[in-house]
């Protein structure tokens, strides 16, 4: 049988040969010994680590991280070696992309003083020696400390492709309404998995990041925690990617209009209404100037001025944006579209609030009848329309019509999103105080036992 060509072998295949190798030249070493792992993503490198030490006996081979600036690498070296009970057959040295960028790396003061203390090394540290690091951090390494590089006893290349765009474009994939539309678990396994990808395009080397793709991740990555009531961990993500979008794209590129409609929503459920009114006008304003008459885009602008003016109590500059929305969505969409659906519930909340009931349940009793048709089962959206014609009813004095809507909505909710959402919190207080309305005093207490436990 002929044997493959290094460039016939899958990457796997590569770092198998090239871990076997290591792992080997290891096991043979005594005393000093300088190696050099060369691999250009963090992750990789991490998963890298944890293969060659299940070779050795624990406790055998030491990591050594470095993410903050030091002086002198041998004296951080043999203070992380005092540190530890049993003397490790090796090091493995990593994170120094963390804080030596690019530019700086032939000149990093780190580097400058490696070639004067070559012969200290051996003679202290006195054991193997392996550093993960980037490729472009291994070529200034050579052209700073070319002395202590020329003692190395053997140089490793791992797979460093770039990131997956195929696994980039499905978790990114989908609008508002579909992610919202996961299961609990879903959700979570999606922000998990977003989580992991971006750090994988982070470790990448400056010149070599996708930018476009990054701040795609950053903006999924914070809607959903914008969308599960973690707003403290969305902000950064939101404006880093609207940052890269600022920076990469014209200025009335749709996609900053994107950004700045997705950080507006995080500050008008944070009730920072002065912040977000003028972050939806800049995207409404872009959306009509770039994008075609009628494009969905500029339906779901109108409608978040619309939010945002009811939320203030504004209920009379709120009205216009939403029949234009709602007008522009029944003249585009199928009659069973969900977003259709979103804008009878908007419209309904604001008759709601103006007390405009028979108008507003009406509009309330369509959009959860294109919910039910358009959105799974345990849609958060489905909820949110019978908590509201729950409301509706009890302002009436319709108790009989309101309470299992109230019961309907907690449930769903219960199965659609983190106990401790806002949502969820909303409901069930609004359901309580129903309950002590009406003198219920002990179905009230009954009802939130259980539900607690």
């Amino acid at each position: 049988m002929n044997r493959r060509s290094d460039d016939e072998r899958t990457d796997e295949e590569r770092d198998a040969q090239y871990l076997e190798r290591l792992v080997r030249s290891l096991e043979l070493s005594q005393g000093f010994s300088l190696y050099f792992a060369i691999c250009n993503q963090r992750p990789h490198v991490l998963k890298l680590m944890k293969r060659v030490e299940g070779e050795f006996p624990p406790d055998t081979v030491l990591r050594v991280a470095i993410e903050k600036p030091i002086i002198s690498l041998r004296d951080y070296l043999l203070d992380a070696l005092e540190q530890t009970e049993k003397p490790p057959r090796a090091l493995f040295v990593y994170g120094l992309e963390s804080w030596i960028g690019k530019p700086e790396a032939p000149r990093a003061p780190l580097f400058l003083g490696m070639n004067t203390i070559r012969n200290f090394f051996a003679q202290t540290v006195n054991r193997s020696l392996v550093f993960w690091i980037p490729e472009y951090l291994y070529l200034g390494m050579l052209r700073a400390a070319p002395d202590f590089c020329s003692v190395r006893s053997g140089i490793y290349y791992f797979a460093d492709s770039l990131p997956d765009q195929s696994r980039t474009e499905l978790l990114t994939s989908g609008d508002q309404t579909g992610v919202m539309g996961l299961s609990l678990e879903e959700r979570k396994q999606r922000i998990k998995d977003l989580t992991e990808l971006l750090e994988e395009y982070r470790s990448v080397s400056e010149e070599m990041r996708d930018w476009t793709a990054e701040a795609r991740l950053l903006r999924r990555l914070g809607e959903l925690f914008t969308g599960d009531g973690h707003y403290e961990e969305a902000e950064p993500l939101l404006f880093e990617a609207l940052k890269i979008r600022r920076k990469l794209l014209p200025e009335e590129h749709p996609d900053i209009a994107d950004s700045l409609s997705c950080l507006g929503w995080l500050y008008r459920f944070q009730r920072r209404y002065q912040e977000a009114e003028p972050l939806f006008i800049e995207a409404l304003h872009t959306r009509r100037k770039f994008l075609p008459t009628g494009h969905p885009d500029i339906a779901n602008s109108l409608i978040d001025l619309g939010q945002l003016y009811r939320d203030e109590g504004q209920y009379q500059k709120a009205e216009p944006f939403y029949l234009e929305a709602l007008t522009m969505r029944r003249t585009s969409r199928m009659v069973d579209d969900p977003l259709i659906g979103n804008s009878l519930h908007n419209l309904a909340e604001l008759y709601s609030l103006q007390r405009r009931y028979q108008e507003a349940e009406a509009l309330y009793l369509e959009a959860l009848d294109i919910r039910r048709k358009s959105l799974p089962r345990t849609h958060p959206y489905t909820a949110t329309t019978l908590h509201s014609l729950a409301r509706l009813y009890s302002f009436q004095g319709r108790y009989a019509d309101a309470e299992p809507l109230y019961k309907q909505a907690l449930e769903t909710f219960r199965k659609s999103l983190p106990k401790n959402h806002p949502y969820i919190t909303e409901t069930l207080n609004n359901y309580l105080a129903f309950l002590r309305e009406q003198g219920r005093e002990a179905e009230a207490a009954a009802f939130l036992k259980e539900w607690e436990t």
